[in-house]
């Protein structure tokens, strides 16, 4: 078991798989989890990891302020966090919608090719899990494929494009500013 530094404990955190099994128990659940699984674990929860060999994640914590609305621990599975796939159109899936951020999974089917220029008021994360493109933001294109991880800065223009196949990223941004 991996022990958290108390100092870890002060923002809500999000653990996402992407190679092997993790095991993590918060509070009094233990829960294995595998790529393509996302545990979120709320500010001031106790918890532990154990990666399994092999084991691959990241662990994401927003510096915003949490609440105690928010659940304290909370698995989502790969294939629970999958809205139906449609054929003509791009499905922003917010699977977890709290004080401190909102994130969900953004999937592109391949015979769209993409999205149009998005621009936000807030700081985003996109992790590539499934597929490749060609990111675009604003003058700078970069190919990405699963495992890629783009910072999109605030009021920033940015849209994927040419994609090899359907195409899947998880989207990250803060709820609340400093």
């Amino acid at each position: 078991m991996i022990d958290i530094d108390e100092d870890e404990y002060r923002y809500d955190t999000l653990y996402i798989v992407m190679e092997g099994t993790l095991t993590i128990a918060g509070g009094p659940t233990i829960t294995k989890i595998s790529p393509g699984d996302v545990a979120y674990v709320r500010a001031g929860v106790e918890h532990y990891l154990n990666p399994l060999p092999k084991a691959t994640y990241l662990r994401i914590s927003p510096t915003s302020s949490s609440s105690m609305d928010n659940p304290a621990f909370r698995v989502f599975w790969n294939e629970d966090i999958r809205t139906p796939w449609k054929p003509d159109a791009n499905e922003w899936n917010p699977f977890l919608e709290v004080n401190s951020m909102t994130f969900g999974l953004y999937m592109l089917p391949q015979a769209l090719d993409g999205d149009q220029t998005l621009t936000h008021d807030v700081d985003e994360i996109n992790i590539v899990i499934k597929g490749d493109a060609k990111f675009r933001m604003d003058d700078d294109e970069i190919k990405v494929g699963p495992g890629s991880i783009m910072w999109v800065k605030a009021g920033v223009g940015h849209y994927f494009h040419d994609l090899s196949e359907d195409f899947e990223v998880l989207i990250m941004f803060r709820r609340d500013r400093k």
